[in-house]
């Protein structure tokens, strides 16, 4: 860990900071000091929050450090193993859980599971697998990126009022000033993923409330993916209250994402709206 400490104190120094600037409530002046000298280690998700306070992602910092913590690594397979679960490409990611299953966190082992169970039921993780998931994410004070990427990928193993009050409380967080979340897509993907899930689990109420509250989250014109996405999933809540035009909507939305060369979303939200049609004939 001596080199990580090692560019943290680099990073913290050409940007004027100093410990008390960069450590919060996250941890104590004296332990980030003897990591940054490489005397001691911490732990991944405190790295993730001093990094959001230095406002610095995982990646610019990957890219400073000669050389890369298993963490970066994970969090960098993240956007081919979403794209496998939505593809239903459950090879990929066998192969993948059993390839990096040593350099894994327990907390990752069962977010990789929940994933395949999208796909497959009995790859779901055990009882006390999820157990130890729930807990873990309750029992924080502090949240961060990291955290949030664990939960939106494994709202599939969660219940509908655990992933709907978690979620509350991540938007929540992300909108006070002080937040330790910085990536605003990530909680809207979150968001999305659990707006979905109100629809299909007939959590009416709920799915009301998130799609009051993800707005506020969109209210950047760069956020074209998220605020496509939302579209559809606000089509798909018209056609649950038996409104015809929420088709059309969700119809719309696609032919968006065909438009702008994202064939892979396109497919997959083409699946998901022939599967609601099939079901509502």
């Amino acid at each position: 860990m001596q080199s990580l400490g090692k560019t943290l104190r680099q990073i913290r120094n050409q940007k004027n900071m100093s410990i008390d600037d960069i450590i919060g409530d996250v941890i104590s002046k004296s332990q980030i000091s003897r990591f940054e000298l490489g005397y001691s280690e911490i732990t991944a998700t405190t790295l993730i929050a001093i990094l959001d306070n230095l406002h610095v992602t995982l990646e610019e910092f990957n890219q400073l450090n000669p050389t890369k913590t298993q963490t970066t690594q994970f969090l960098q397979s993240i956007p081919d193993l979403i794209e496998s679960a939505e593809l239903g490409d459950l090879a990929y990611l066998s192969n993948y859980l059993h390839r990096h299953h040593s350099s894994l966190s327990p907390l990752e082992i069962t977010m990789i599971k929940a994933m395949m169970a999208t796909i497959d039921p009995q790859y779901a993780p055990s009882p006390e697998e999820i157990s130890h998931f729930t807990d873990y994410l309750f029992s924080l004070d502090l949240w961060t990126n990291y955290e949030i990427v664990l939960l939106g990928n494994s709202i599939s193993i969660l219940t509908t009022e655990t992933i709907y009050q978690l979620t509350l409380s991540t938007i929540k967080l992300f909108l006070n000033p002080k937040t330790s979340i910085t990536n605003r897509s990530m909680v809207i993907q979150l968001a999305n993923r659990t707006f979905l899930k109100c629809i299909e689990e007939k959590e009416i109420t709920k799915a009301r409330v998130l799609e009051k509250e993800i707005p506020i989250l969109l209210q950047q014109d760069h956020l074209y993916y998220e605020k496509n996405v939302f579209l559809y999933l606000q089509g798909y809540l018209q056609t649950v209250d038996g409104k015809k035009s929420g088709f059309e909507q969700m119809k719309n939305a696609i032919q968006v994402f065909s438009l702008v060369k994202e064939e892979t979303l396109a497919q997959i939200y083409e699946k998901h709206y022939q599967n609601i049609t099939v079901n509502n004939n």
